[in-house]
């Protein structure tokens, strides 16, 4: 595992949870655990998730992920610990369509009824007026489609479908599974766009999802799980920009720059291409665990041909492949490491 100079950029970490602490949190989460049996599905699991945020949920399959939201959405019971939305558990909660949004599956609409139908059985039992479900069908994208049967919608109108079921009572936070599945790319901007306007409204999002790309776009916070324990939290800009970098440097003299490195004693290099430009051959080289000016000196120094030297950022993806990797029991909060 990282060391915590690897993940930890104190003065923001500072700032953000000085920030925090102005705002109580919409979701918490304390050392809750689920057992099914024998298997343990959520262990000892803590964490918050604060208004004004797009907060992503992240996980392998299996991770407790979809359980934990149940939990939270009171639709399943914890063994320990608790959870709390708005300061009470969901259960306790007065009218909780008006206040939460959710979104856990789309598959579980009748398709020989309309969106249109479908929207109005919702709000009526739970004492929303009728004119709301044009407003949500406008907002998701589906006006022209509310008169249709759910049965020929494809998987993103379903997907919007949705969508517009959680905001039918106008809701303070959103929990969504997979909110892009589905969606083509402009329906993924287009939500992309809305989920960033919903919180900049000081309202909360928590989002569950695979397509990591998009998230590391989205998210401002991220709270990853590995088989059902905490592996990693905090702000996506701070798992990246703190990470491991490496640097990829581009030279027609593969070996002398090789040894110049291996003299340095950087071991971490490895050659990963070859291309021929302008009658040279070219090798493209990874530097891992050195800086660029380190570099830099030592290769202008050494008066090795360079290409190019370009620093490459880690992405969400290598960050939650290296948390997630052997259910690792190293928790990365905040930017610091909990052993």
């Amino acid at each position: 595992m990282e060391s915590s100079a690897n993940y930890v950029n104190t003065a923001n970490a500072v700032s953000n949870y000085a920030s925090d602490q102005l705002a109580a949190p919409s979701i918490l989460v304390h050392n809750l655990t689920k057992r099914f049996g024998t298997v343990l599905a959520v262990d000892s699991l803590s964490f918050e998730v604060f208004p004004g945020k797009i907060t992503a949920f992240l996980g392998p399959n299996g991770a407790g992920k979809t359980t934990t939201l149940r939990i939270v959405l009171g639709l399943s019971s914890p063994t320990s610990g608790s959870v709390s939305i708005l300061t009470k558990p969901y259960e306790q909660i007065r009218n909780p369509s008006h206040k939460i949004g959710a979104v856990l599956e789309t598959s579980n609409f009748y398709p020989g009824r309309s969106a249109e139908n479908h929207l109005k059985v919702l709000a009526i039992s739970a004492g929303i007026p009728i004119k709301r479900i044009y407003e949500v069908a406008n907002i998701v994208g589906l006006s022209q489609a509310i008169k249709r049967r759910v049965g020929g919608f494809s998987l993103g109108m379903r997907q919007r479908l949705s969508l517009a079921c959680a905001l039918l009572g106008n809701p303070s936070i959103l929990i969504l599974d997979e909110p892009a599945n589905g969606l083509d790319p402009e329906g993924i901007h287009w939500l992309r766009q809305f989920l960033r306007d919903f919180a900049g409204d000081n309202k909360t999002v928590f989002i569950s999802s695979h397509l990591l790309a998009e998230v590391d776009i989205l998210a401002d916070e991220a709270i990853i799980i590995a088989a059902g324990k905490l592996v990693g939290k905090g702000p996506v800009n701070e798992f990246t920009n703190t990470s491991t970098s490496t640097i990829l440097l581009k030279t027609p003299q593969p070996e002398r720059l090789m040894q110049m490195l291996a003299s340095l004693k950087i071991n971490s290099c490895y050659v990963t291409d070859f291309q021929t430009q302008d009658a040279a051959v070219v090798a493209s080289i990874i530097v891992k665990d050195a800086t660029q000016k380190q570099v830099g000196e030592a290769i202008a120094k050494s008066e090795i041909v360079i290409y190019e030297m370009t620093p490459q950022k880690a992405t969400l993806e290598d960050v939650f492949l290296q948390l997630t990797a052997n259910g690792n029991d190293t928790t990365v909060n905040g930017g610091h490491n909990e052993n």
